[in-house]
Parts: structure tokens; C-alpha cells; sequence
């Protein structure tokens, strides 16, 4: 985006420390079978960034199933580069800071902005969901080759050995703009069953919290079933079984559009969750 089209933006200037952060889910890049759909998912996938690029917004969140298969065909994975090149790539200037708990938080090792390779406008962070999740050898997804060529920010991708229960470790990336700070954690997909087990068992996750800002909101997005989908709830997070340390949950999966904000009535100290789809 031009600086004089950026100029044009109506952003609230009396809130020059406030981070503004777009957020769409479940963009199933593919569809490619279908004659008549073949070409919706991209349209949809370039008005979303476009929406981002004219509401002057800081950075993009996606929330997991960028892509409809695990092994998207070729032309698929170029059309993703190219819409992603195409609105992310430019000279604009990034106007936050960010800090990782763990050097391991971004797959890639380094946020792409932060890298003197690419010339990153607007950054793309995303987890995978479970059509993208990773597989095969290396346990990589189509999201690892965006993130290799530099165009997302890919975070939350939790590893799991074995068929015990297990745990996951979930590592923080501290976004600061101005006087503002927002500590964002992302789980990609893990298997239904296995991640409502892991969460209701005491001590199976692990949350590392960043020193010196103890008061900021402290956000998660994850790519899960929130409804129960049986009557014990071992398929899906429950609302129940989040920390009360959260403030906001993002969900995707969860294919209904639900962008307004709402209370989580089960941990009353998280201010709301929201579910939100392109």
C-alpha cells in the first residue's frame, strides 16, 4: 500500500499506542475439484488481506486451516504465494515490537519483518489447523513451506511422542506497541480426544509466562472443538478447562461466525472468547 493510501485510512490518531490486529480462521485454500467454488476460497482469502491493508491494521492472526489439505496441490500453494506477496511484501514501516519466551516459539526462528531478507509490510502470524497439520516425514504442512519462504509467521505448532496423554508447552510472543503490550499464545491443532484429555488433566500443559509485564492481557488462539461434541466433552476444550490467567480466546474450527465478543460464564476472570470465520 502506497504511504499516501495509507494516509487515507481513518485511524484514530488520539490512540497512536493502540495495536490493531485482524483476525480470520478456517480460509480452506483449495476447493480446486469444484467447477463452479474453484476460485472462492482465494477471492475470499485476498479480500481479507485487502480488508487488513485498508483498515491500516498492524498485523494479521490467523487461526489455523489456511489451507483445505494437508498436501495442497502446487498450484494451490502458489496461488497462497502469491495473494500473500502480493498485499504483505512492501516498505511500509512495522510500528510494534515483538519478543519471543523461547527461541523455538516461531517455527521459522525469527519473525520474517525482523529478518534483513524480506521486506515485510504487513506480518502474517498463524497456527495450522487440523486440514493443514502437520504429517509425513519432518512432520511439515503446507504452512511450513510459507513460513520457510517468509511470508507467515508460523507459532504453535505443539509436538506430541508417543500415546500417552503427554504435554505441551505453550511459549509466548510478546507484542509491545508503545505503552501497549499483548502476550499472544497459539496452540495449533492437536487430535480432539487427545487435547481435551491433555487439558483436563492437572499440570499436562504448560504455561510460560514473560517477566517485567505482569498486567497485560494475555491472549490464545487455538484451532479446537469448543462445542462438546458428547456428553463427557473429551473430544473438545471446554470453556471450563481454560486458566483463569487468559483474557480473550480466539477459536478457530469452529465454522460459525461469531466475532462478537462473549463471556466466558464458567471462568469468569476470562473477559470473553470470541470464534471467528472468514
Amino acid at each position: 500500500m502506497a504511504e499516501d493510501e495509507r494516509n487515507n485510512v481513518d485511524v484514530d490518531d488520539e490512540f497512536p499506542n493502540r495495536l490493531r490486529i485482524l483476525i480470520s480462521t478456517d480460509n480452506h485454500l483449495e476447493w480446486e475439484r469444484d467447477e463452479i467454488r474453484r476460485d472462492d476460497s482465494f477471492r475470499t482469502f485476498d479480500e481479507v488481506l485487502t480488508l487488513a491493508r485498508q483498515l491500516d491494521v498492524d498485523l494479521v492472526l490467523l487461526g489455523g486451516d489456511l489451507f483445505h489439505d494437508s498436501r495442497p496441490s502446487r498450484s494451490t500453494i502458489v496461488k497462497a504465494i502469491q495473494i500473500l506477496s502480493s498485499h504483505c511484501l512492501s516498505d511500509n514501516p512495522i510500528r510494534f515490537q515483538m519478543h519471543v519466551a523461547s527461541p523455538d516459539t516461531l517455527v521459522n526462528g525469527e519473525a520474517n519483518f525482523l529478518s534483513p531478507n524480506y521486506r515485510i509490510g504487513m506480518p502474517v502470524f498463524t497456527i495450522h489447523g487440523n486440514h493443514d497439520d502437520p504429517c509425513g516425514q519432518g512432520n511439515v504442512s503446507a504452512v511450513d513451506i510459507l513460513s520457510s519462504s517468509g511470508l507467515v509467521n508460523y507459532f504453535g505448532k505443539v509436538l506430541l511422542d508417543g500415546s500417552n496423554i503427554g504435554n505441551i508447552r505453550l511459549t509466548p510472543i510478546v507484542l509491545q506497541k508503545g505503552d501497549t503490550s499483548l502476550v499472544l499464545y497459539g496452540m495449533g491443532n492437536i487430535r480432539d480426544e487427545r487435547a481435551g484429555r491433555i487439558f483436563k488433566t492437572l499440570g499436562a500443559v504448560e504455561w510460560i509466562h514473560p517477566l517485567g509485564i505482569p498486567e497485560a492481557p494475555r491472549l490464545l488462539v487455538l484451532h479446537q472443538n469448543r462445542v462438546a461434541r458428547e456428553a463427557a466433552g473429551r473430544s473438545s476444550i471446554l470453556e471450563r478447562d481454560l486458566p483463569p490467567h487468559l483474557d480473550l480466546v480466539v477459536w478457530g474450527h469452529e465454522h460459525e461466525s461469531r466475532a462478537t465478543m462473549e463471556q466466558i460464564t464458567e471462568t469468569p476472570s476470562i473477559a470473553a472468547a470470541a470464534a471467528a470465520a472468514a
